[in-house]
């Protein structure tokens, strides 16, 4: 049971299921929307500076690509429409 003056502090009603994890050696209990915001951040880093969506279409159009120059047997298309995947 968590003390209903921290409950209050984090945000959490009572009864609110938490996620727990093991973090260096401790144990960590964390709301579900305290997990999403912490994934979400870890996502933003891992696209950098474009959007999640941003790196989602490109990476879209360069498998369009790959499939129009496979479907045309244009080699020099094919290998750069690999090598755009590849980069992403």
């Amino acid at each position: 049971m968590i003390p209903a003056a921290i409950r209050r502090e984090l945000g959490l009603e009572s009864g609110e299921p938490l996620l727990a994890r093991v973090e260096n050696g401790r144990v960590v209990l964390e709301s579900r929307r305290a997990d999403a915001r912490r994934a979400r951040g870890a996502l933003r880093g891992l696209v950098g500076e474009a959007g999640l969506g941003e790196m989602l279409g490109a990476e879209r159009r360069a498998e369009a690509a790959l499939e129009a120059a496979e479907a045309d047997r244009d080699a020099a298309a094919i290998a750069a429409a690999r090598e755009s995947l590849r980069r992403l």
